[in-house]
């Protein structure tokens, strides 16, 4: 699965930043429904890595998973 999944800075301006969004390269309409348990937990790990990445830049209050 290296390489599977994109981050990107997903943040609208510099109020929000260390917004990331972590999302699979492949197209996958429902990702929790629509990933199999193996596929869903290697990115459920890559959005962790991101954000322990992110936490040591920006030293945030909290960290938040969200799903669009």
């Amino acid at each position: 699965m290296r390489g599977a999944y994109l981050a990107v800075d997903d943040a609208p301006g510099p109020t929000m930043a260390g917004k990331v969004l972590v999302a699979p390269k492949a197209h996958i309409e429902h990702v929790v429904r629509d990933m199999d348990e193996t596929a869903f937990s290697s990115l459920m790990l890559v959005v962790r890595k991101v954000a322990l990445a992110v936490e040591a830049v920006f030293a945030p209050e909290g960290t938040n998973r969200a799903s669009r």
